[in-house]
């Protein structure tokens, strides 16, 4: 579930017009009746990739550090020094010594962005996070990669033709809104539980600090 989707924002295009039908057949074609519709997509767009973020629909991505020992009781690291678009942690922390690769659950966190670790740990930390979204500028190309999982990026489309069409057929939008959120809900439940099945390691080290 955390394998990111390859579809671009042409297809998201091409599927908000097919959900509002505006077009037939697969060709976007922007004249006076889409137009409007496609310069409103990408705040729409923006809107619901941080609601499908939020569930889990943008993946997780890891970054690994050296940790060497250190003095004193704990030792701290801001993750924004090591990825940019860090977001949030996962509960997933490792550590990989000469000894072999174990889950680390001995840590706690502080600020949203600090990890803080035993300072006599050494090894290779790895910390799988959750990344910021995806921003789509209003002059977003065609072949840009929307950065989703499938299952969200199926999902997207329904939550923007649900915004545009507010003002035509609220009817219609509260149907795609309402199709939006099944989906959302049954995405993170389906996230979730492919975490949990791919949990492996086991923690040797139970530090509290």
């Amino acid at each position: 579930m955390t394998a990111a989707s390859q579809i671009t924002w042409k297809d998201i295009k091409r599927a908000v017009l097919q959900r509002l039908f505006v077009i037939e057949g697969g060709t976007v074609v922007v004249s006076h009746v889409t137009k409007p519709y496609i310069e409103a997509m990408p705040s729409a767009a923006n809107e619901g990739i941080y609601l499908l973020a939020a569930a889990g629909g943008v993946g997780v991505k890891s970054l690994s550090f050296e940790k060497t020992r250190g003095d004193g009781s704990c030792s701290r690291f801001d993750m924004n020094d090591y990825a940019p678009d860090f977001r949030s942690f996962t509960d997933e922390v490792y550590i990989e010594t000469r000894s072999g690769r174990q889950r680390l659950y001995g840590y706690v966190t502080e600020a949203g962005s600090v990890l803080v670790v035993p300072a006599w740990l050494e090894g290779t930390v790895t910390v799988y996070y959750n990344p910021l979204p995806q921003f789509i500028s209003p002059t977003v190309s065609d072949d840009e990669v929307i950065k989703l999982i499938p299952m969200a990026s199926t999902s997207l489309p329904l939550y923007i033709a649900s915004q545009l069409f507010k003002d035509d057929d609220m009817r219609q939008a509260v149907q795609l809104r309402n199709e939006f959120e099944t989906g959302l809900a049954r995405m993170s439940a389906l996230v979730e539980q492919d975490r949990k099945n791919k949990e492996k390691f086991t923690s040797v080290t139970g530090w509290v600090m």
